[in-house]
This record gives structure tokens, C-alpha cells and sequence, in this order.
């Protein structure tokens, strides 16, 4: 059985809360494409959420190459679909502050027509719409098409903002691509000062204003209008409110949101590679309701990516870090790079990367013949192109990941402990956990996508993510015959 038909066995179990972790390549933004399509066949209506527009755009591709599937809307944010192609800071309000004349402007099933001319991405149907002799806003005329649908691929935000999921319409079956990614939200502060004008505006109107109100606000008296636009975003928003000096802030809680989701669904499907670990995970969704966890091994890598532990008696762990650490380091990258094959290299900050490149006398995020050092949880982990003449063959994952924990991400741990009421050292540590598996696997990702390649994570506490711990001698043997 293929990881594919085990995903798609695992969606259709019976349960409020589904939590699959499956190997990264393993096709589950695809097995979710064919659920999706099984339950519109059975008149269910489903929404798939992805983290990013270019994640949306890749499940585009998928469904209108491997499913024939166009009978699907694409729905993102209007910073992108918006035709004036400005800068919007109050999406709410930008039409009006704008006085476009496409907000009313509707052709019923036109959506639906550009969407026949099979559009491979975003960026694609957008193009479409645009070419249109008819003048329409692409933005708001999805947004009525989204409604009816009976598959809507989405980005996080209409999943976590209830004006925005309401435009969705009914839905059934709800399935989130990458959902760790919940696990760890923005804290969204607003200072004391702008919430106070806010609440006394909108308390003395009775209500909350027109948007057509607050725009005619904000241009007329920018700094009031721009701080009564900012209280009813803020207040708008799912979460629950902590204050510190100054501010007031929202953070959302997981299973407060999925609990609200599921008053008018059937089930949520949460799907990532990095359910890790997954009672953490279990907690953090399932608290309180049916849940069923579904792991699929495969940690290990893919067909085209291979990943393994380099046991060689290195670890990151800041208590053992010192200049031998970073030469014997800085030596296991210069032992690969003799093997001329392109090879990417994450540290575990951006200080360690420099250390390592002061060693090798080659320059931080510069390809320098063949190899470059960068950055876990960088810009180039993260999933920017990276500037390298070839793709990396060979990744080297040095330590583990662990994020530095500011006061926000203590401060998210601290209230999770308290609402969840799990031991504040037990939530920490978990959390730390769950943020290194992460960036861990996000890394390894930056190889094997189009061609055959390996990722070496080196340090000795690989074990405990059990995936295949090798000696450099073997992990040399397996680089040379890529």
C-alpha cells in the first residue's frame, strides 16, 4: 500500500479529530486532493488550508495534473488578487479607501469559467480573470464563488479568522496541510492607547461602524480612523486577551478554535510531517474530543531523499559547545565538500554559521565551490529559492534545530500550560521539542526535490528522532554514488 491510500485511509476514519504525521514527500497534499473530491461525490462540501499562496498554488497543480480536478476555487488574501497592486494595510477597508468601482461588479459562473481553462496557479488564474473584457474585482467575485463550491483550497487565515471562514459557506470536512503550524501563533498586541479610542468610539456609536464609515474615518482623521480600524481588526479576532505593560494582546488557543470549527462540521483533519510529538499535538488540538492518530513511518526520508543520523560524536547542545566543537564541525563540512557535489549546509544560528565559515575561510550564505552555509529556520529553510548554481545533492544538518526561546514563545508556553493544564516545565520542554522536529525537517527539504539527494543530520541526539544513525565512513559511501 502506497503512502497515499494509507493517508487517505487514515481521513476516513471516524473521529472529530483526525492527526496524521506522514514522512515529508509522501503525497499528503494529494490524498487530501482525492478526499476531497471522494466526499464532493457524496455532496459534502471540504475546505484543504495551506500555510502560504505558494502551497495553494502547488495544490493547483496537483489536482488539475494527476486528479483532472476544476471544479475547485483558490481563495488567498485580497493583497494579492487586488487588482490596484498597492500596498494594503486595512484590507477590511481598502476598497473603500480606494472608491473601486469593482467591488459590485458580478458575472455569475465566471469563476467557474476560468477555472475550466485548467489555471496551474495563482498567479495563473489571476492572469486569466484580468484578461477578461469584462472589468471585475478577482478578489471579491472568488469570494462569491467560494460559497458554493464543494472544494475550497484556502490559506491560514480563513481557517483562523471567523469574518473570513464565514465566507467560505457551510463546510463539511475541513482538512489542514502543515498543521503544526497552529501550534505556534502570533501574539497580536495592541497598545492601550489605540484599544481605548477604539472601544470608546464604537461604544458610544452602540455598534461597530459601516466600513464605508471607517474608511470616510480614516481619510478625513488618519490617526483616529487608523486606530478605530486597528481595534475592531484586533478585536475581531479569535483568541483569548492577556495584557502587559502598555498592551493588550490576543493569542489563540488551539483547541478553543478547533472546538468553535466543529460546531457546524463533521470532522477536522490535521496533517503534517512534523506531529512531533504527537501527544503534544494530541493535547493541543484533541483535548476533550474524539480523536484518532495515524503515524506513518517514513521518517527516514523518500524515493528521493534519504535521511539519516551522523554519528560521530558531535552534538550542538549549547553545554558542550566550544572552539573544538565548532573545528570538528567546520572539519565534517570540509570532508564532504571534497566530494564536489553541491551541498547546503544549516547551523542552528546564525552566530554558529559564521563561526563555521571563519574556519573555512569561505563567506556566510555565499556558494562558495559548491557549498553553502546557511541557516536553519532562515530565510533559505524557509523556502526562498536558494542561490546555488545546482541543487543541493547533499544536505548537512549541524545540531539540532532548537529555537532560542524569547519572551513570546515562554509566554505562549506559560498561558498553554495554565489553559491546557499540563506542568510548565513538561509544556516548555514538549513545545521546544516541536519547534526543533520542525525546522528540523524543514531544512532537510531543501533537497530532493527535483533530483536524488541526502540529508546528514549531525548529532548525536538524532537518535531519538529514530531514523537510521550511520557512521561518516557509510554516510561518505552513500554521497559518493548519488
Amino acid at each position: 500500500m502506497s503512502h497515499v491510500d494509507e493517508i487517505l485511509n487514515a481521513m476516513r476514519k471516524d473521529a472529530d479529530v483526525i492527526l496524521i504525521r506522514a514522512p515529508p514527500g509522501s503525497g499528503k497534499t494529494w490524498a487530501a486532493i482525492k478526499y476531497a473530491i471522494e466526499n464532493a461525490f457524496r455532496d459534502k462540501k471540504v475546505a484543504i488550508f495551506f500555510r502560504t499562496r505558494m502551497e495553494v498554488s502547488n495544490a493547483m497543480r496537483l489536482a488539475i495534473e494527476k486528479e483532472n480536478l476544476v471544479g475547485f476555487i483558490p481563495v488567498v488574501g485580497k493583497e494579492f488578487y487586488c487588482v490596484k497592486e498597492e500596498k494594503i494595510e486595512f484590507s477590511r477597508y481598502h476598497c473603500f479607501l480606494k472608491n473601486c468601482d469593482l467591488i459590485y461588479a458580478h458575472v455569475r459562473g465566471f469563476i467557474e469559467e476560468c477555472m475550466a481553462r485548467r489555471p496551474k496557479s495563482l498567479e495563473e488564474l489571476k492572469s486569466i480573470i484580468m484578461k477578461s473584457v469584462v472589468p471585475i474585482c478577482p478578489y471579491h467575485e472568488i469570494m462569491r464563488s467560494a460559497r458554493s463550491s464543494p472544494i475550497v483550497f484556502a490559506t491560514y487565515p480563513f481557517f483562523i479568522h471567523n469574518d473570513l471562514y464565514e465566507r467560505l459557506g457551510k463546510r463539511d470536512i475541513l482538512i489542514l496541510d502543515e498543521a503544526h503550524t497552529l501550534a505556534f501563533p502570533n501574539i497580536d498586541w495592541i497598545p492601550f492607547s489605540t484599544y481605548r479610542m477604539g472601544y470608546t468610539y464604537v461604544r458610544r456609536r452602540g455598534e461597530n461602524p459601516d466600513p464605508r464609515e471607517v474608511a470616510a474615518l480614516i481619510q478625513r482623521e488618519p490617526a483616529l480612523g487608523r486606530s478605530i480600524a486597528r481595534y475592531i481588526n484586533w478585536v475581531s479576532k479569535p483568541g483569548i486577551t492577556i495584557q502587559k505593560e502598555g498592551f493588550f494582546g490576543k493569542v489563540v488557543i488551539p483547541i478553543r478554535l478547533i472546538r468553535k470549527r466543529l460546531e457546524n462540521c463533521e470532522k477536522i483533519i490535521l496533517m503534517s510531517s512534523t506531529l512531533w510529538p504527537i501527544r503534544l499535538f494530541e493535547i493541543l488540538f484533541g483535548k476533550g474530543l474524539r480523536v484518532e492518530k495515524i503515524v506513518i513511518k517514513g521518517m527516514s526520508g523518500t524515493e528521493k531523499r534519504k535521511i539519516f543520523g551522523l554519528s560521530c560524536g558531535l552534538t550542538s547542545a549549547f553545554s558542550m559547545r566550544n572552539s573544538r566543537t565548532y573545528y570538528d564541525y567546520a572539519s565534517i563540512v570540509k570532508i564532504f565538500a571534497k566530494l564536489k557535489k553541491p551541498m547546503i549546509v544549516f547551523t542552528p544560528s546564525k552566530e554558529f554559521g559564521i563561526r563555521i565559515c571563519k574556519i573555512l575561510g569561505i563567506e556566510f550564505e555565499k556558494e562558495t565551490n559548491n557549498v553553502l552555509i546557511t541557516v536553519a529556520r532562515g530565510k533559505y529553510a524557509e523556502g526562498i529559492e536558494v542561490p546555488m548554481k545546482e541543487e543541493p545533492r547533499i544536505a548537512l544538518i549541524l545540531g539540532l534545530p532548537y529555537p532560542r526561546p524569547n519572551e513570546e514563545f515562554r509566554l505562549i508556553c506559560k498561558i498553554y500550560s495554565k489553559f491546557y493544564g499540563v506542568d510548565p516545565k513538561i509544556m516548555f520542554n514538549l513545545m521546544m521539542e516541536a519547534s526543533m522536529v520542525s525546522a528540523l525537517f524543514q531544512a532537510a527539504g531543501r533537497v530532493g526535490r527535483q533530483r536524488k539527494g541526502v540529508v546528514f543530520i549531525v548529532d548525536e541526539r538524532a537518535k531519538k528522532l529514530r531514523i537510521p544513525m550511520i557512521n561518516l565512513n557509510t554516510a561518505l559511501k552513500i554521497t559518493s554514488i548519488l
